[in-house]
């Protein structure tokens, strides 16, 4: 990947190469994970009821409106189960990981034309052995198609305000806004913040800074990070920091436009939003047909506009949340991010590297003004602070970079090469210890295999010491990944066992329920179960009613967490109800009775899997 190899690996050569190790890195023992988790729950979970109802406008789960979140996804994951014919934990996330791999290949391809071949090489690299990026790609989650819709459209948006002739321009300005209104059918409102930030950038790296420009800058940023931290402190009740982070670099954008280019900029401008409110518009009128004016209102209210200024304690965090987390999803990246910091490199460097450390960093501090905080977040960010890493990796490579830069980037390789090889290791031993899996020994044998050669070769040839990171890192993630993906096998994670076995019960005609989570406004407690029942069950939420039907002569099934069986309604009438399967997975989910359960296949193993938990 340095100077001197590039013509001998050529580009299609190196894409070969980069698809190939995509492909690992997303695809393998994709379908072995067991839907476990609330997050995945309720993106797999809908497409399955879209498919049963007809009804692609309004997402649900378990018969209930679900409307958190746009349909798109939704519509990816529905057309593969349609494809492939077969609902599966791997048909399910095959979107997502497919989205992994594009963002890869898509990255490397645009910045091979702003930022040169090397770099675009090491960004692309960079980007598929960030633990965070790829461990995203391989559930069903919004992040990484979000991710991939932001790519597109940040990219197309900076070719368009590039100096191209009309009809190109207009091209782009169309697909960025194609582009744009997938990502709003994605994740809604967040969409419009990057693209606020990839608009803000385009016209800061096209324009012209003046002094006064850069002092609205610097002042007006730290007017936000005082309000946010005061804000932190007191619990506003309005999103005043991130209104003032928006409005000074809105200005800083609008006065460093030129006034020959002002028309041109807000065109494309115009164009993008005009495709992107087309592309959205359909959707949109659809759910208005089908719902009301008010029940949209009232959605964006708790979903976009609370969320700003208010935050649940499973996601609160301070504004310095994203700094601190960002070296964690780029290690051992993330330890080059400060020679982004050079005024002399700054000014040597392309335009498209200028934009992408302002396209990444002014995300991050849009979303660090957010009260609510999660890690997936800023997700859209992180190809372009690859491409900044990889850019920095190409200066020092090739002696375009400071002495300082020099130094830490050797002090860096030295110190990063022999931990990774110790954290491989001990990664490995772990899930080696904890998962008596033959499958599983056997491929992390061949990893730490692979991971002996590449230490050998290295010592052979030290020049290669960069790739070599780079190959670790990777087998690292691999490793990591592929040890998660046995763990969620367990009953005491998983609720596989326990949706078949309910799925069974509701097939044989007896009747089955649950309750809702108390002080919840999700329509079913138990996402991730719902995946494997795959059938609407009823609700019954007043205590009495069950004891009285488990009272009755009616085969009678009640779904319910191990801790509502301490209740005073549950506990004082123990004769009346067995405990026939559980508990399952984290919420310790049980099932309790008045009559014996069928014996098929299904019920048997959770049968089996409780007496194992026992």
């Amino acid at each position: 990947m340095e100077r001197r190899k590039s013509k001998e690996v050529g580009v299609t050569p190196f894409l070969f190469f980069l698809t190939a190790c995509s492909l690992v890195m997303f695809f393998f023992e994709l379908g072995r994970m067991d839907v476990c988790t609330d997050n995945e729950g309720q993106r797999v979970t809908p497409p399955i009821e879209m498919l049963a109802s007809g009804n692609y406008v309004i997402p649900t789960i378990n018969g209930v409106d679900y409307l958190t979140k746009p349909p798109a996804l939704y519509w990816m994951i529905a057309l593969t189960y349609r494809w492939i014919g077969a609902i599966s934990e791997w048909t399910a996330r095959i979107p997502t990981a497919l989205c992994g791999l594009l963002s890869v290949l898509c990255l490397y391809l645009v910045a091979r034309k702003e930022l040169g071949e090397i770099a675009a090489r090491w960004g692309a690299v960079i980007l598929l052995t960030t633990p965070y990026f790829v461990e995203r790609a391989r559930w069903t989650e919004i992040d990484v198609p979000f991710t991939l819709g932001t790519v597109l459209t940040v990219s197309f948006f900076w070719q368009a305000n590039a100096k191209a002739p009309p009809i190109l321009t207009l091209v782009y300005s169309v697909l960025s806004g194609a582009a744009f209104g997938w990502a709003l059918l994605l994740k809604g409102p967040p969409a419009l913040l990057f693209f606020t930030a990839a608009v803000i950038a385009s016209w800061v790296i096209w324009g012209e800074a003046s002094r006064l420009t850069k002092n609205i800058a610097v002042w007006g940023t730290i007017a936000a990070c005082c309000l946010c931290l005061l804000s932190w402190v007191l619990t506003f009740k309005f999103p005043l920091s991130l209104s003032v982070l928006i409005a000074t670099w809105v200005l800083v954008g609008l006065l460093s436009l030129r006034a020959d280019e002002l028309t041109r900029r807000l065109m494309v401008l115009f164009i993008v939003l005009l495709v992107g409110g087309m592309i959205v518009a359909p959707w949109a009128a659809a759910v208005l047909k089908q719902r009301s004016w008010d029940y949209v209102v009232a959605l964006l209210r708790t979903e976009s506009l609370e969320r700003t200024y208010l935050a649940s304690e499973i996601n609160r965090g301070s504004p310095f949340y994203y700094l601190i987390g960002i070296m964690g999803m780029f290690a051992p990246w993330s330890f080059l991010l400060p020679l982004q910091y050079s005024p002399h490199a700054w000014q040597l460097r392309p335009p498209f590297y200028r934009f992408c450390v302002i396209f990444g960093w002014l995300s991050i501090g849009f979303f660090s003004t957010i009260a609510g905080k999660e890690y997936e977040y800023i997700l859209p960010a992180v190809p372009f602070l690859a491409l900044t890493i990889g850019q920095v990796i190409r200066d020092v490579t090739e002696d375009h970079a400071p002495i300082w830069h020099v130094t830490w980037f050797n002090k860096w390789k030295q110190a990063v090469t022999p931990l990774l090889f110790v954290g491989l290791l001990g990664v490995a031993s772990y899930f080696a210890s904890t998962n008596t899996h033959i499958l599983l020994r056997l491929e992390i044998a061949c990893v730490l295999g692979i991971a002996l050669a590449v230490i050998v070769l290295m010592r052979r040839y030290p020049s290669e010491r960069l790739k070599a990171i780079a190959l670790l890192s990777g087998l690292l993630i691999l490793t990591t990944l592929v040890g998660r993906s046995y763990a969620t096998l367990r009953p005491d994670r998983s609720p596989k066992w326990l949706g078949l076995a309910c799925r069974d019960i509701v097939e044989s005609g007896l009747l089955l329920e649950t309750m809702r989570r108390q002080g919840s406004t999700q329509p079913f407690p138990y996402p991730a179960f719902a995946f494997y029942l795959r059938r609407p069950i009823p609700f019954e939420d007043a205590p009495e009613k069950v004891i009285e039907k488990l009272a009755g002569k009616e085969p009678y099934y009640y779904l319910l967490r191990k801790k509502n069986l301490n209740d005073v309604a549950f506990a004082a009438h123990r004769e009346t109800y067995e405990v026939l399967l559980g508990p399952f997975d984290r919420k310790e989910l049980v099932l309790i009775g008045n009559a014996p359960l069928p014996e098929t296949p299904a019920i048997l193993q959770a049968k089996q899997q409780t007496k194992g938990l026992e």
